[in-house]
C-alpha cells in the first residue's frame, strides 16, 4: 500500500470514529440521566458503534502500517 493510500483510509477510519463518538457525546448531552424511554438501550447502541469504529481504525493501522511503500 503506497504512503498516501494508507493515510487516506486512516484519515477516512478516524473521521468515522469521531462522527460515531461525536453521536455519543450529543445523545448523553441530551439526557445525561438517559431517563427518556429506550435511551439506555440506544446510548450502548450508539456506543458500541463508535468502539467498534475504533476497532476498525486501529485493526486497519495495525495491519497496514508494516505493509506502506514509498
Amino acid at each position: 500500500m503506497r504512503r498516501s493510500a494508507y493515510f487516506r483510509e486512516a484519515g477516512r477510519l478516524s473521521d468515522v470514529f469521531g462522527e460515531k463518538l461525536d453521536a455519543v457525546k450529543e445523545f448523553l448531552a441530551a439526557d445525561p440521566e438517559l431517563k427518556a424511554e429506550g435511551a439506555y438501550d440506544k446510548y450502548w447502541e450508539l456506543e458500541n458503534q463508535a468502539q467498534a469504529a475504533a476497532g476498525e481504525w486501529s485493526n486497519f493501522c495495525a495491519k497496514e502500517r508494516p505493509l506502506i511503500e514509498g
